[in-house]
């Protein structure tokens, strides 16, 4: 089941209904979900995700996966993306 969200295909996840609809290991999907609701720094150079290749220890890639993976650890997938959903909306409106 998809919803009208679910044609934007330059996310990992559904802004409207939070599915994911890419083919990556679930964690790198999370992991790039966290990094585009989360991060505030100047992707000129404050932030280098957008140069990185790779998920190696010591980038921004890796920051991340790590916090992805502690999220997958202590809860449900459904869990995770009705939290997505929340803090997508929330940006939405604030």
């Amino acid at each position: 089941m998809s919803c009208k969200g679910c044609d934007n295909l330059k996310t990992p996840f559904c802004p409207e209904c939070g599915r994911p609809r890419v083919k990556l290991p679930k964690d790198e999907i999370l992991a790039e979900t966290l990094h585009k609701l989360f991060c505030h720094a100047n992707h000129i150079d404050g932030c280098s995700w957008e140069y990185e290749i790779g998920w190696a220890a010591g980038t921004v890639h890796y920051s991340y996966l790590v916090v992805a993976r502690k999220i997958q650890e202590q809860h449900s997938d459904e869990a995770i993306v009705d939290m997505l959903s929340m803090v997508n909306l929330i940006k939405e409106e604030i």
